[in-house]
């Protein structure tokens, strides 16, 4: 016999013994997985995954994928499966999306892609439960399955209307978790791509802007916010503009906001007292008053308003005695302590509610003292004092 043939031939039949010992894992892992033993099916198959004959088949990736899901889904059943696999859904999904990459004939991609469909719906549903429970690395762990799994899924049918709630809860996760550049690389993807309409968007933004102390891009997204949110989005959106403007010591622009917010949601408690702040430090203390007597006669218990009117008053008073002290006669001195005078006494009556409302406040407490010391009633604010 010639001696190369029969070397050829001898390594034909050792090849194709391999080849069929490798393809016979495969159906072992098939059979064992009808029968339930994922475990043992799993032995098989991630032989066959890893062997030169068997691992570029897409029988073995659906194989595989099906094997996983199955070692996932039951480990709450069978504990012991834990140990086989630290992320199964993920392994699932993984090779899924190889068996439909690999499947160039359409024999197993049907099957494939109706497999991850299914954990598409069951990440998309875990991650939900995770994020309102917010344990956003487990909520974020799912959302990113559920985005490979639909990026997969995308390879073999048509192109899936972009789910814009989850790139959205994958953000905020991210930065819940201060992975702030992931986070602002989600959100600037709503915000220009998509438009997104929710203020959410655009107020976490300015936040990771002002982070990073970039104010002018931190009043951009805001004005962009303005814009593109939906109506009660918008509302927040303009707050955190107000809120910003004021942090800039732009007065006159927030006061400006303040008033437009104020006419759009008259009854938006959170704007009054706003709004106040703002009046109070540009000085307004007429418009202040106005603003918090307006809240006071509807809520006359509110710590709040009690503590803002007194502040009001208090430091009406403060002003003027500061000029008091400056002034380069008597007569124009003791005319300005004495209406300074009236306006640290004005405070004390909503001091002293505030206090009775939150007695263990110690910025209610200080408050008080100070109100009964300028005004010579140093026995009160002792007795304060040691309370």
């Amino acid at each position: 016999m010639n001696t190369f043939k029969f070397f050829a031939i001898a390594s034909f039949l050792l090849i194709s013994k391999m080849g069929l010992a490798q393809s016979s894992a495969v159906t072992s892992a098939w059979n064992y997985m009808r029968y339930e033993e994922y475990d043992k099916a799993q032995k098989y198959i991630d032989e066959a995954a890893n062997h030169d004959g068997t691992k570029d088949e897409p029988k073995t990736w659906l194989y595989r994928g099906q094997i996983y899901e199955n070692l996932g889904s039951h480990a709450a059943k069978k504990p012991a499966y834990k140990a086989l696999s630290a992320d199964p859904f993920g392994e699932a999904i993984n090779s899924f999306n190889k068996c439909i990459s690999l499947d160039t004939k359409k024999r197993y991609s049907d099957e494939a892609a109706l497999e991850l469909q299914k954990l598409m719906i069951m990440m998309r549903n875990a991650g939900a439960g995770a994020y309102n429970s917010m344990d956003f690395a487990s909520a974020l762990a799912y959302f990113e399955k559920y985005s490979t799994a639909k990026s997969g899924l995308e390879k073999f049918v048509n192109k899936f209307v972009a789910d814009t709630s989850v790139i959205y809860y994958i953000a905020v996760c991210n930065y819940s978790l201060k992975n702030y550049d992931q986070a602002k690389a989600g959100l600037l993807l709503l915000s220009d791509t998509y438009k997104y309409p929710e203020g959410s968007v655009y107020n976490t933004l300015c936040d990771i802007y002002l982070e990073n102390k970039d104010t002018a891009s931190a009043m951009k997204i805001l004005e962009k916010g303005m814009v593109q949110s939906n109506e009660k989005g918008k509302v927040n959106v303009q707050i955190s503009h107000f809120n910003l403007l004021s942090k800039q010591g732009k007065y006159a622009q927030a006061i400006e906001d303040g008033q437009k917010l104020l006419a759009a949601s008259p009854d938006n408690v959170s704007i009054y007292k706003a709004l106040g702040i703002v009046y109070q430090k540009a000085s307004k203390y007429k418009e202040a008053e106005d603003l918090y007597n307006k809240l006071y006669a509807k809520s006359p218990n509110d710590l709040d308003v009690n503590l803002m009117l007194g502040e009001t008053y208090y430091n009406q008073g403060y002003e003027l005695y500061m000029k008091a002290q400056d002034a380069k006669d008597d007569k124009t001195s003791n005319k300005l302590e004495a209406d300074a005078d009236v306006y640290f006494k004005k405070s004390i009556p909503y001091f002293e509610t505030a206090y009775k409302l939150k007695s263990d406040d110690e910025m209610v407490k200080k408050a008080l003292m100070a109100a009964y010391s300028i005004t010579g009633n140093q026995k009160k604010a002792d007795e304060l004092k040691g309370k």
